[in-house]
Formats: structure tokens, sequence, C-alpha cells
């Protein structure tokens, strides 16, 4: 190894040529890249939501006493929906500000489908009718399937 500089290297350059063209290592696993990290992370927050949208109304049913258990699962769904719709923006190349997260928080009910317009045009719109009428219709189902338990259990 030859230690002394090439004519017109400077001495005191990082090894590489280019410290912007550098990569870091992919990592092993289903996590290669940073993209299939982020559909698996929409997709879990997708599934969250649906369960914890599912989870709101049986305890609405069953347990209407209990507002600060209903409070806290209602705060932890509109965070996987939000998390699920700033994931979607970013994957789709049109990320949301971070200065606009707490206001896209709080207005979640209109932010989500003009989130949605925004990142995938008129198709966002539809995808948003699309989780809504699922979102009803899984919590739906998962009531009536514990009624039916319920019917039964007391039979």
């Amino acid at each position: 190894m030859d230690s002394q500089p090439k004519d017109n290297q400077n001495p005191y350059a990082s090894p590489s040529d280019d410290i912007t063209s550098a990569k870091p290592a992919p990592l092993p696993g289903y996590f290669a890249d940073s993209d299939n990290r982020a559909k698996w992370l929409k997709t879990n927050l997708l599934i969250s939501a649906y369960a914890l949208f599912s989870v709101m109304q049986l305890l609405a049913i069953y347990t209407p006493s209990r507002r600060l258990l209903g409070i806290v699962i209602g705060v932890m769904f509109v965070s996987a929906l939000i998390g699920w719709c700033i994931t979607d923006a970013r994957i789709e190349g049109k990320p949301i500000l971070h200065s606009l997260y707490w206001i896209v928080f709080f207005t979640w009910p209109v932010a989500v489908p003009i989130c949605l317009m925004r990142s995938r045009g008129i198709r966002g719109l539809g995808l948003a009718a699309l989780h809504a009428f699922g979102l009803i219709g899984t919590a739906t189902l998962v009531v009536i399937a514990v009624r039916y338990l319920v019917w039964l259990s007391n039979k």
C-alpha cells in the first residue's frame, strides 16, 4: 500500500472518491431497502387501524361507561390511520410536511381523503371511500360475530 498521495489528491480526503455516491450496505433479510420497510409499515398500520376501529365499536356497545379507554383507543386508531396516510404519501413520492402532521391529526376525517387525493389523484378519493366502507363493514362483522358468541354462551 502506498501511503503517499497521488498527484492532485488531497491527503486529508476520505477514502472514497465521492461521498454523495456512497450507499449504505443493505440490511439482511426482508428489510433490504427502505421501500420494502415502508410498504410493510403501511400494511401493518392499516391492519392496526381496522382492528382498533373494531375494538372501538365493541367497547361502545359492551362497556359504554369506560370513556377513558374509548378515548385512548380512539387516539390510537387515528394515529394508525394518519401514520398509514403519511407512509402512503411518502411511498407515492409526495410526502407530507412535518409541520402539517398535527393539522392532519386533528382534522383527520377531512385531511385523510385530501392527503390521499394529493398523493394518488382521483384514485385517492376512491381508496378513501373503499377503506371507509371496509372499516364499517369489518366492524359490523366483528360486532355480529361477538354478539353471536355471546348469544351462544347464554343459551
